[in-house]
């Protein structure tokens, strides 16, 4: 389906997502706070990044899942997807994205993308302001939404009943989804709006991510130890990369240089971790112990800090990447989901 234009009513509300995530590092040299996404407690939370301390909680509709920056505009985009309860276990998805003026810290409009549901993963194209979200709507789907205009313009279908997180090639001309519970990695024409090609990952995959100069894309596999290294120019899985724990989400360093993987430890009362992985050699590198089940990462700007949210851990790990060391953990209450900074 190519792209189109199709009217979206904005609703303004008066209440106030990762990264990476949804994982892309930001770019503002001035960045001071984090946002975190807490999806249990329908809210976001801002953070001083330097002192830790707690400086504005909003609350969003039900349910946050995750977020991304619009650093061109000075805003943040939320996605809404289930009124309650969690993957494969609601009753009633949601169907919005909220936007923050980061500024202000606080939620200025909501675009309904109605009648697509349960948007999850999302990636903006800062040239064409269109942000790209995943859905469970249509059996699962990639949407294409014009923020300025808060318009849904375009959808693709993705086969997958579980589109999780999406990468976008920085070309902006294809996209990866990944998908939980279907044995491929679907592969979008963002021009076309159409899935050109299903690369196989046999036990489903949750976090991805596209490198800054578009030589690879990283997946992490649904059960197992495995990351998935793809050629963008063939569409191909090249090689795996494996770890003594699931690889689960994903940031990178802005000059290139290396790959930051969240890993999730099977034993869940026990904490994950993060390890780096050099882009030159595709080898592993050093590990530093986190939160119980990382989720989301950002990092700073210079390179030197990332931020790590732990779905189990209720908190946010500052990591000192000089040294792969945790330099303070922040304690956010009840569960944090999508974050960045900013």
């Amino acid at each position: 389906m190519k792209i189109h234009s199709r009217t979206i009513t904005g609703l303004s509300v008066v209440l106030l997502f990762l990264g990476s995530s949804t994982g892309s590092a930001a770019q503002s040299s001035q960045q001071k706070r984090i946002l975190a996404v807490r999806p249990n407690q329908a809210a976001v939370q801002f953070y001083d990044m330097a002192t830790g301390n707690l400086l504005k909680e909003l609350p969003t509709l039900p349910l946050p899942h995750e977020v991304v920056i619009d650093r061109q505009r000075g805003l943040a985009y939320v996605s809404i997807t289930y009124r309650a309860g969690g993957y494969n276990n609601y009753e009633t998805p949601s169907h919005e994205i909220q936007i923050v003026d980061l500024d202000k810290m606080e939620i200025i409009d909501t675009v309904d993308v109605s009648p697509h549901w349960a948007p999850h993963g999302m990636a903006l194209d800062p040239r064409s302001g269109l942000l790209y979200v995943t859905c469970e709507s249509n059996g699962g789907e990639l949407i294409a939404v014009d923020m300025k205009q808060k318009t849904v313009v375009g959808s693709a279908k993705v086969d997958a009943h579980g589109p999780h997180w999406v990468a976008m090639l920085p070309s902006g001309d294809k996209a990866y989804t990944a998908n939980k519970e279907v044995p491929h990695i679907s592969v979008i024409d963002l021009k076309e709006m159409k899935m050109v090609k299903k690369i196989p990952a046999p036990t489903g995959t949750e976090g991805i991510i596209a490198t800054q100069d578009g030589k690879y894309v990283f997946a992490g596999v649904q059960k197992g130890n495995n990351l998935l290294v793809i050629d963008p120019a063939r569409d191909e899985v090249v090689k795996l990369i494996s770890f003594d724990q699931p690889p689960y989400s994903f940031a990178l360093s802005p000059n290139g240089g290396k790959l930051y993987v969240t890993l999730f430890n099977r034993d869940e009362t026990r904490d994950g971790s993060v390890q780096e992985v050099d882009l030159t050699t595709l080898q592993p590198g050093a590990k530093v112990a986190v939160g119980r089940f990382p989720i989301g990462m950002v990092i700073t700007a210079d390179g030197r800090t990332g931020i790590v949210s732990s779905l189990h851990g209720d908190s946010l790990s500052i990591l000192d990447l000089s040294e792969m060391k945790v330099a303070r953990t922040i304690k956010t209450g009840n569960r944090s989901h999508g974050v960045i900074v900013f």
